[in-house]
């Protein structure tokens, strides 16, 4: 998790722009540092630091696919907390026990928030 002299750090990885900037707008409203990434390659480069400790990730951004994208993050950041979201009702079974949390599309930004305040072990935060 975050080091006591830094905030937690969140990828967002989605192919959507409307998407990404609502969810940095949500995280940021959280003091979290956000990085955004719209495929696959810019996931590896917002994660190269290992320096994260939660990705957000669309179950189908460009690229090799959801399982290669998980290992990605579990390679650079094996710490790191993995949030599926999806327009589908539910992450493929194959994948489920390499994640941590599951969310459907369209997210409530006060679920997010609660969700991602679990996973990161921090108190919930409401909106500013």
């Amino acid at each position: 998790m975050a080091a006591p002299d830094r905030p937690a750090t969140v990828v967002v990885a989605d192919d959507d722009d409307l998407v990404r900037t609502v969810l940095r707008m949500a995280l940021s409203s959280m003091s979290l540092t956000v990085r955004e990434a719209a495929d696959s390659r810019a996931l590896a480069a917002a994660i190269d630091d290992g320096a994260v400790d939660l990705t957000i990730l669309d179950i189908s951004i460009p690229g090799p696919g959801l399982a290669a994208n998980i290992a990605l993050v579990r390679e650079a950041a094996p710490d790191a907390r993995i949030l599926i979201l999806s327009g589908d009702t539910e992450v493929p079974a194959s994948e489920a026990p390499l994640i941590d949390d599951f969310a459907r599309k369209p997210i409530d930004l006060d679920e997010l928030r609660s969700r991602v305040s679990h996973l990161l072990g921090t108190p919930s935060a409401s909106t500013p």
